[in-house]
């Protein structure tokens, strides 16, 4: 019996190394597809309950504002050591840039993903930076219901 026992620890823990070292491997691949001096960015979207029956907002497009790393690093190379941080953020917040994420258009009822619901918005690659500024553009079939009332 001990030895059934045994044999049925060491086939649980080589099956458990084998999902660990299959999981690792996953991650290194995706993250090397990414070019080098851009990132992955996903967006999810998310909501917290209220006392409404619906709550529609139209997405139309999703776009990032992002200050490049190598902006980032210029101006924070050639502070003049002050302590004037607003300065290099606004120095290197003129040379940023807005992209646009790939998305599903439509309309999102945000009531359908409270307690922990949530979904991906957009996603895309970016510039690799800070992002400093998120953009929803709405459609025009945006709607709250209360009590089936519009």
């Amino acid at each position: 019996m001990k030895h059934y026992s045994n044999l049925i620890f060491t086939t649980s823990l080589v099956f458990i190394l084998i999902v660990i070292y299959s999981s690792c491997r996953k991650e290194a691949s995706s993250s090397s597809s990414i070019p080098q001096g851009q990132q992955r960015v996903s967006i999810r979207l998310s909501d917290n309950g209220v006392k409404f029956d619906a709550v529609n907002v139209d997405i139309q497009s999703v776009a990032v504002q992002v200050i490049p790393d190598s902006c980032i690093n210029k101006y924070h190379d050639d502070q003049d050591h002050d302590g004037d941080n607003d300065h290099d953020h606004d120095s290197a917040s003129r040379c940023s840039s807005w992209d646009t994420l790939s998305i599903n258009p439509g309309v999102y009822n945000l009531l359908d993903l409270a307690n922990g619901v949530d979904t991906i918005l957009a996603s895309g690659l970016t510039v690799s930076g800070k992002i400093t500024k998120i953009r929803l553009i709405l459609g025009d079939k945006n709607s709250v219901v209360i009590d089936s009332v519009q």
